[in-house]
């Protein structure tokens, strides 16, 4: 009887073949749990603004769900990786999120500080009474115990019950006057702008009548009864006179 169609008896029937009989192939490689486990622990971590993780678990659940389409790799854990993956996701995207608008808010508070410098550093700096508001210069005493010192550069003093001022800036608005230094400041509403009266200069500021101390400028009148305003001699305190 012939036997030659029969397979070889040495062959070893252990490895495995393809269903034609012709290439033997390997058989699927398991992915290693702990590399699954890694997966989930990054995507789970990578939520609590943890960003590279999040990119470790999207990037290692892609290449193991690439391996299992491929049959390199069983899919015996496919649902642990999807879970991964998506962690991963969420997370990255929830970091790169929050750290866009971390920048933003930096970017902001930068900006911020540098307009509050800038204008700290401007409401410091005294600047010149303009010649329409040389008639508040001077030293001016109110009936209420209030001192206030303006001088023609810009800065003066003030000296009430609760507190006290020196060499601040001045600042004179339409309706208000005030005077401060270091982001503390005093303002007075103007009710009545400095007019001379009975030859005393006086003003109106929260209800309380303030009298010019005379000495320092000259207010001169001319025939038609306008009043021109001149600087005289001085002082360091720029005060006023009337004549």
């Amino acid at each position: 009887m012939d036997h030659s169609s029969r397979e070889p008896s040495h062959q070893d029937l252990s490895e495995p073949y393809k269903s034609d009989g012709s290439l033997p192939f390997k058989p699927a490689t398991p992915v290693s749990s702990a590399r699954v486990d890694l997966v989930l622990f990054s995507g789970i971590l990578s939520l609590f603004m943890c960003l590279p993780l999040g990119i470790v678990a999207w990037v290692l659940a892609n290449a193991d769900l690439k391996k299992i389409r491929e049959g390199k790799i069983p899919a015996d854990r496919i649902g642990a990786l999807r879970a991964g993956k998506v962690l991963g996701i969420m997370g990255t995207i929830v970091c790169g999120t929050v750290l866009i608008l971390g920048l933003v808010a930096i970017w902001q508070g930068v900006e911020v500080a540098r307009w509050g410098v800038k204008n700290l550093g401007r409401s410091m700096t005294p600047e010149p009474l303009p010649a329409h508001l040389i008639m508040y210069a001077g030293e001016w005493r109110g009936n209420k115990g209030t001192l206030l010192r303006i001088r023609l550069d810009g800065s003066g003093d003030f000296m009430s019950r609760h507190s006290t001022v020196t060499g601040g800036t001045v600042r004179i608005s339409e309706t208000t006057i005030s005077i401060g230094m270091l982001g503390f400041s005093k303002t007075w509403h103007i009710d009545r702008a400095p007019d001379l009266r009975n030859g005393t200069w006086s003003m109106e500021l929260d209800g309380e009548i303030f009298t010019k101390r005379e000495e320092g400028l000259m207010v001169k009148r001319d025939l038609q009864g306008s009043s021109g305003v001149m600087p005289a001699a001085v002082g360091d305190r720029g005060i006023a006179t009337a004549c």
